[in-house]
């Protein structure tokens, strides 16, 4: 299970109150998209995710998918297009993942 946020123990812009892009300051907490701590915490547990499905509810961005591909991930469902990558259904085809919406 993955979800957006900041790193384990860095405060995000909820928990400071106001998010430092806002002030033009550089964000002091970049979040991690969901796929990438799925993966992340599917390996610090042991558990392999090669030849995995992943379930999400957007279509992950071309970074993700690139990193999805590289883990071994086979498939991605998912319920809408991220609309910062809409082209990232065809993308992962494109890299041999298989690609379904619910």
């Amino acid at each position: 299970m993955g979800f957006n946020g900041a790193p384990p123990g860095v405060k995000d812009c909820l928990e400071r109150g106001y998010c430092s892009k806002e002030k033009n300051l550089p964000c002091l907490a970049e979040s991690l998209h969901g796929e990438s701590n799925a993966i992340i915490t599917a390996a610090k547990e042991g558990i392999s995710v090669d030849s995995t499905v992943l379930y999400c509810i957007y279509s992950p961005c071309r970074g993700c998918a690139n990193m999805l591909k590289t883990a071994g991930i086979v498939e991605v469902v998912y319920k809408e297009v991220y609309d910062g990558f809409p082209g990232g259904p065809e993308y992962l085809r494109s890299l041999g993942v298989k690609v379904r919406k619910l």
